[in-house]
């Protein structure tokens, strides 16, 4: 007999409470960040203005980088996935959809990946846009066609 059968002699589960057993992982929707939904990646990046240690730490604080910046280097007893959850809480806490709302509340370990990719592609496209200002020093296309060695 199956263990979540219940016993029919005994009349109890075999399995235990519904509380004991271990929770299924819920599905998390599909998570836009651009376009309409651009008001997300605002909210990420507002979180990591307002969070500016907890941002330190999900970065990997360099002593090299707090040298420069005239400060200690930020090391942090707690994972970066803790702070990766309070992200997603801060963004989805007022988020119109209802489903993201409610499971960044209680399930915001589930969002973990979903912030890390969200960060990994602006990172991605911070740092192609810093090439093409940096192979064009800022100038417009049709400055560069004026004057090409400038």
């Amino acid at each position: 007999m199956p263990r979540a059968l219940k016993d029919t002699a005994s009349g109890s589960s075999r399995s235990g409470s519904p509380s004991t057993r271990p929770s299924q992982k819920p599905k998390i929707p599909l998570i836009r960040w651009d376009g309409e939904f651009s008001y997300r990646t605002t909210k990420l990046l507002d979180w990591c203005q307002e969070n500016e240690s907890a941002c330190i730490k999900i970065f990997s604080d360099s002593t090299q980088e707090a040298k420069e910046a005239g400060r200690k280097k930020e090391v942090s007893s707690t994972s970066k996935s803790y702070y990766l959850q309070q992200a997603a809480r801060a963004v989805f806490a007022n988020d119109p959809n209802e489903q993201l709302r409610e499971l960044s509340h209680t399930h915001a370990e589930e969002f973990v990946s979903r912030i890390t990719r969200c960060i990994k592609e602006l990172s991605k496209q911070y740092n192609n846009a810093n090439k093409s200002l940096g192979q064009t020093a800022g100038r417009t296309y049709e400055e560069l066609q004026n004057n090409p060695r400038t």
